[in-house]
């Protein structure tokens, strides 16, 4: 998915009498990280945003600005899952909290198609580079590391993941995606 916290993070400054590079630290913050996790409900997110950063809209507002993170899926992985679906056990491993995976779902419709499963952070209590949601997704699947492939656009989850011996490909395009799936002869 094509994600857009620049956005959102300029909408919510619009919002908050703070400038831009207080509000931007909202992104990945503790609290945020925890709303990933599954240990704070949105509700409490949006609460705490309220009162650290003077918000004086209402929660549908910051829903509304929130879900607009989330874009529309990159430019040929649906035809890319679809194609290794056939072949492959294709399961995703998503940082996310609620909110976020029902717009992601409702964006890219192919996840219920092709995905055999979906381990979610906010489900899992655990959070990407965080090496456990990799050997628990792991263990849950039966799967050995070295027979999997795990695809993602950050270096720090790459690297944990390697650590615990996956193979690894860092998705900086789709291009690049495809020439290393192609490099592990994994055929589509």
């Amino acid at each position: 998915m094509n994600i857009h916290p620049e956005k959102a993070m300029q909408s919510l400054t619009d919002l908050t009498p703070f400038p831009i590079e207080k509000v931007e630290t909202f992104f990945l913050s503790e609290p945020h990280i925890q709303l990933m996790a599954g240990e704070k409900s949105f509700r409490e997110f949006f609460e705490f945003f309220k009162s650290e950063y003077s918000f004086s809209k209402s929660y549908q507002n910051f829903l509304q600005i929130w879900e607009d993170i989330i874009g529309e899926p990159k430019s040929g992985m649906e035809a890319l899952v679809r194609s290794l679906s056939r072949s492959y056990k294709v399961i995703l491993c998503s940082n996310t909290d609620p909110e976020h995976w029902r717009v992601c779902r409702n964006k890219c419709g192919f996840i219920k198609t092709y995905f055999l499963n979906c381990f979610l952070s906010y489900e899992m209590g655990l959070v990407k580079p965080s090496s456990t949601i990799y050997e628990r997704m792991l263990s849950e699947l039966s799967i050995n590391p070295s027979d999997a492939v795990f695809i993602d656009d950050s270096n720090e989850n790459i690297n944990a993941a390697a650590k615990v011996g996956l193979k690894t490909i860092h998705a900086t395009s789709f291009e690049a995606i495809t020439a290393s799936l192609k490099n592990l002869d994994i055929n589509y």
